[in-house]
């Protein structure tokens, strides 16, 4: 036998199983005795039973009330995050209008007053929207006074933004307005003068009295609390119960389990505390208002959530004694049906055999079985529930049918089965053929005849167990299926107005499962605009037939707004309609991603536009530059090429003047063609150019055609260290002969004229590159000019002749050959600009 549970029968069950009829019953003073003990036993167990319950309910009203702190907490963690977003938006908006007249060199008074008014207006959560200069005096916003300074440099909010150059939003600690004189926290971001220096904050004050209101509109019981503090626990609002009066705003005064659970976790937690502002136990969750420094705090007091509880304590105490008395008058009346009984009993023992013929014709499975597990009498129902016949069966012990019991295990079950001992259990048994099957079995101790036997009845409950476990299997895979396709169904009996709502459905409206809504209550789970639209539905499809399929807003049970998709159709009974059944989505998701492909559609097509556009602009102003460095360039080697060839004729007739003024014009020439490279390369060849083709270009050859670009008696200072055997390297050789020579044209320009430039050549492994270095003996470059002596337009601190390209280009011939140039060294007395141009593995 499979573990069966035995459950003893009522003491009239034994005594009616007395072995001889003119026996006599035991004494009156015995059975009462043991009536007594057994009623005793019973009130315990009821009375340990109420305990048990009691606390466990008690449990499960203060899970739930920790569960609807937590909604009521995330709840107002959204609308805390909306709100300060809409803050951030205007500070933002001011920020940017600020940084635009900065940039152009001056701040409208008038337009920053106009457009902070405007930003005010626009987010009506604000206290106040000001603006306050380099120094923290306020300078513009409502109900500043040109006659009276207010001074708020000493306030955190302002040295934050003072003292750190981030563009990040700065929530304050509570603070009691000089202004308003009322208390707010304040939001600010900091303002920068044009060349990124501090020019002052632009902040918003959000009142105590905004939050309160916000909390107003949550029910959170006679003695509920919520509250919003600072990381650093200070209070900033506080609503208490139903308008509850507010007190100790900027007050870090909270209880040591809320500190201890902020700093286990900080981002959200529940715990049960008194609250430190009034003493009250409540259950209390919490959430950050991320990223902002804020954590809101709801709470639910003990006395209010354990209201209900305290009322089913009453009732359960009431139903215990019920079933106490109950229990006592039973006995009475049950002694005294025994004594009436007890002799009856004994008489129907006799019928035994009377009863053997009809368990045999019976249709359930019925057998008796011995104390030694053997069959004593069987039905053909069961001989045949076995594939047996029923004289095969006689004799047969219970081990060889019952596929869940050993000839051991089946000895100790008859030993311990008592007269008057019920067994109701479910097994295996083995039939003739192999085959398991399930059963119900129920059993009953009798003595027959001097002899102890045991009664069973058995059913075959193979097929309804199989139909069972296929009906679970269905309704978990149709749970599963509407869960992940976030699908429920729903169904409306029109003749009792009765709706069923899937649990899935319940899961949508944010109710508990098995919750079963009137019509009017399904209804007002969406918004009263569409509510209509809803109704509307339902009534043609009663009229008409027609199904319904429709896309609406709703709001959940805890205020949740989501989108579903509603389908309905009617059930008809000939022409009138008997039931409504349909389906429930969410796809809250689902709009909002075919919002965002719209979007990304649209922008891409945007994109696409502007980069039509931008390529042929970019043509246009290639080909303009290809014209004008044909135009340029050709008068200007034309020139050279002339005051070369007048160099040569008179370098024999004995006109020195005339020759050093021809030098010093082809020294002009060279670096007007040097400027106009320059200015050339940084146009065409270097901004937004693609991929470089690189080519093995041998390196002696590359520094001598730089040096040759420059001036002859220039060259003579030039001196080449070679401390590399490497012959050629990959590398586009016009830009890079552009770079060298810039940096040789710096070097001879800025280092004394009897001084040498030295060019290095070297080689690397880790990256692989080759070096080249130019080094002067000039006075270095000045501190100021470190960090930025490679951006465009920057000049050397002796130069003000330039267009400050010279060492942009270098940079940008290095980025597009994916090295890079660096100041290798900087001293009083010299300097050394490094190229590393990295080649490739192949």
């Amino acid at each position: 036998m499979t573990g069966p549970s035995i459950d003893p029968l009522p003491s009239s069950a034994a005594t009616a199983a007395a072995p001889d009829p003119d026996r006599a019953p035991p004494g009156e003073r015995r059975a009462l005795v043991w009536l007594f003990l057994a009623n005793l036993l019973a009130i315990t167990l009821v009375a340990t039973l109420s305990v048990v319950l009691l606390d466990a309910s008690r449990s499960v009203f203060r899970q739930r009330a920790l569960d609807a702190t937590e909604n009521i907490a995330s709840g107002l963690q959204s609308s805390l995050f909306g709100s300060i977003g809409r803050v951030d938006m205007a500070l933002q908006t001011v920020v940017l209008a600020h940084r635009n007249d900065a940039a152009d060199g001056s701040v409208d008074p008038v337009a920053l007053a106009r457009s902070l008014e405007e930003q005010r207006s626009l987010v009506t959560d604000l206290e106040s929207l000001r603006i306050a200069d380099e120094a923290g005096i306020v300078r513009f916003g409502r109900g500043v006074s040109p006659d009276v300074q207010v001074d708020l440099s000493d306030r955190d909010f302002f040295v934050r933004a003072r003292d750190t150059n981030a563009p990040t939003l700065i929530v304050s600690e509570p603070t009691l307005a000089r202004i308003s004189q009322k208390w707010v926290i304040v939001l600010a971001r900091r303002l920068n003068h044009a060349d990124g220096s501090f020019a002052g904050v632009v902040y918003a004050n959000l009142a105590s009295e905004h939050f309160e209101k916000l909390f107003a509109a949550v029910n959170v019981g006679p003695q509920g609390a919520i509250s919003l503090r600072t990381a650093t626990l200070r209070l900033v609002a506080r609503r208490a119960g139903a308008g509850g009066p507010t007190a100790g705003i900027g007050s870090s005064n909270v209880s040591p389990q809320l500190s201890e659970a902020v700093l286990r976790s900080p981002h959200s937690g529940s715990y049960i505390a008194q609250t430190a502002l009034d003493q009250i136990e409540r259950a209390n969750s919490y959430r950050q208002v991320e990223p902002y420094p804020l954590i809101v705090v709801a709470g639910l007091a003990t006395r209010d959530y354990l209201a209900p509880w305290r009322a089913e304590m009453a009732t359960v105490a009431t139903l215990a004694s019920l079933v106490a008395l109950v229990l006592m008058v039973s006995s009475g009346l049950f002694y005294r049906a025994w004594r009436r009984e007890s002799t009856s009993s004994r008489a129907l023992l006799h019928e035994g055999d009377r009863h053997r013929a009809i368990m045999v014709a019976a249709s359930d499975g019925l057998h008796v079985l011995d104390r030694a597990g053997n069959l004593t009498e069987v039905s053909e129902s069961f001989a045949s529930m076995l594939g047996y016949r029923r004289d095969q069966m006689i004799g047969m012990n219970l081990a060889e049918w019952d596929a869940g019991s050993a000839a051991d295990g089946v000895a100790e079950t008859m030993r311990r089965f008592r007269v008057g001992d019920r067994v109701e259990f479910e097994g295996r048994y083995r039939r003739s053929d192999g085959c398991i099957i399930d059963v119900e079995v129920v059993g009953v101790g009798v003595r027959v005849a001097d002899e102890d036997v045991l009664y069973w009845s058995a059913r075959d409950v193979t097929a309804r167990k199989r139909a069972d476990a296929a009906l679970r299997a269905s309704e978990a895979f149709l749970d599963r299926t509407g869960r992940l396709a976030r699908v429920g169904g729903w169904e409306l009996d029109v003749a009792s107005g009765v709706i069923t709502w899937s649990e899935q459905t319940c899961r949508i409206h944010d109710v508990e499962p098995g919750f079963r809504p009137t019509l009017e209550q399904a209804i007002q789970f969406y918004p009263p605009e569409v509510r209509s639209v809803v109704e509307n539905g339902v009534q043609e499809g009663l009229r008409t037939g027609k199904p319904w399929d429709l896309e609406l807003p709703l709001v959940t049970a805890t205020g949740r707004s989501i989108w579903v998709r509603a389908y309905g159709d009617v059930e008809f009974a000939g022409d009138q309609p008997i039931r409504l059944v349909g389906s429930l989505q969410d796809i809250t998701e689902d709009l909002a991603c075919r919002a965002e492909f719209a979007r990304e559609q649209a922008l891409r097509h945007q994109i696409e536009r502007d980069a039509e556009d931008l390529q042929r602009l970019l043509a246009e102003r290639s080909e303009m530059l290809d014209v004008l460095a044909h135009e340029v360039r050709q008068p200007l080697n034309n020139a050279s090429a002339a005051l070369q060839s007048a160099a040569f004729a008179l370098a024999g007739r004995g006109e020195p003047m005339v020759l050093v003024l021809l030098e010093r014009a082809q020294n002009v020439m060279g670096q007007v063609m040097a400027g106009v490279d320059n200015t050339l390369a940084a146009a065409s060849l270097l901004v937004g150019r693609g991929p470089l083709e690189l080519h093995d270009t041998d390196i002696d050859t590359l520094i001598g055609v730089s040096i040759a670009d420059m001036a002859a008696i220039d060259r003579q200072r030039i001196v080449i260290d070679r401390r590399t055997a490497t012959r050629t390297a990959r590398m586009d050789m016009g830009l890079m002969r552009l770079a060298l020579r810039n940096l040789l044209a710096n070097a001879l320009k800025y280092s004394p004229t009897d001084s040498v430039v030295t060019v290095g050549v070297a080689d690397s492994d880790d990256p692989l590159a080759l070096i080249i270095e130019v080094s002067d003996a000039g006075v270095g470059f000045a501190g100021g000019l470190l960090h930025r002596m490679f951006q465009r337009g920057v000049l050397g601190t002796q130069d003000r002749s330039g267009h400050g390209l010279g060492l942009y280009i270098v940079r940008r011939v290095m980025d597009l050959h994916g090295g890079f140039v660096e100041l290798a060294r900087n001293t009083n007395w010299g300097s050394t600009l490094r190229l590393v141009i990295v080649q490739s593995k192949h």
